[in-house]
Formats: C-alpha cells, structure tokens, sequence
C-alpha cells in the first residue's frame, strides 16, 4: 500500500431529520391542539372518559417530537475512512454530544457486501474474516444494483479483490 493521507470512502449522512423533525413537531401541535380544543369547542361535558382521552391524545401530540428529538440524538452519522498508511479503515461515529471512532486492519476485511435487512432491503457493510459484519450505511434500499456498485468502488479502494457469486 502506498502511503497517503486517509481518505473519505463512504459517508452516511442522518440528513432526514431536516424534513422529520419538524414534520413531526407540526403533527404533534395539531394533535396537542386539537386534543385540547375540540372538547371546549363540542361543548363536550368533562367527564372521566373525555379527560382520558384528551390525556392520551396531548401524550401522543407530545411524542412524535419527542420521538424525532430521540432519532437526532441516537441514530449517528457514519464516515468510513481509509488509511492507508497505517493500513487501517476507521469508521467515525457521529452523534450531537460525542463521536467514537471503530478500527479494522485492512487485513481483517475479507470483503465489502451487501447486508440484509429484510426480504427486500439491503445495506451496505464490511465483511470481517471473523464472519462478523460491520454496517457502514443505517440506510436501507431495495436497489441492489447500486449497492453492488457501491460495494465494487469500495472493494477497489480497500484493494480487496472482487468476489464473484456463484
């Protein structure tokens, strides 16, 4: 391997949470709203059964924010790096309060592939020799054709070699 500074592989980006966070906010007033207002506005009596429900409803509008504050602080962003030099591929863990980072000798990777997530849902991620797979992608596509390629460009930087699926 040819020593040169580290360079960017893969970069999973949490970029969702620019549309969730305040679609779910905006969900979540209405329902708090509406949970409150209809009541007044029906001119409903105030019994137990009716409190109940305006409880539970003013708890849901108040999770889907909560829920999408949730997603920003524990799903992290994931940038693979190879370092050559040191003959180390590093996966950089990024969350809004800290970062770790995970690394795996360039030796230790038997191949980059396709990760299942469900019947028709695939990911990416680094096939250890020890069988373990790392993923390096959270996301998920049913386009495993651009995996495959994604995976082959990968392959190529490592300087693994191409594996054929028989």
């Amino acid at each position: 391997m040819a020593t040169s500074a580290p360079t960017i592989l893969h970069e999973y980006k949490v970029t969702f949470m620019w549309w969730l966070f305040p679609l779910f906010s905006v969900l979540g007033g209405l329902i708090v709203s509406l949970s409150v207002g209809l009541p007044l506005l029906l001119r409903l009596e105030l019994d137990l059964s009716t409190l109940i429900s305006v409880g539970i409803a003013f708890l849901a509008g108040l999770a889907m924010p909560i829920g999408a504050v949730l997603m920003w602080l524990l799903i992290p962003a994931i940038t693979t790096r190879l370092d050559p030099a040191r003959g180390v591929v590093a996966l950089e863990y990024r969350r809004p309060f800290g970062r770790w980072v995970k690394e795996y000798r360039v030796a230790e990777i038997a191949d980059v592939g396709l990760e299942s997530m469900s019947q028709h849902s695939y990911s990416l991620a680094l096939i250890l020799r020890s069988g373990q797979r790392v993923r390096i992608d959270l996301s998920s596509t049913s386009d495993t054709r651009a995996l495959g390629e994604q995976a082959a460009r990968l392959r190529a930087a490592i300087g693994l070699q191409p594996t054929l699926l028989i």
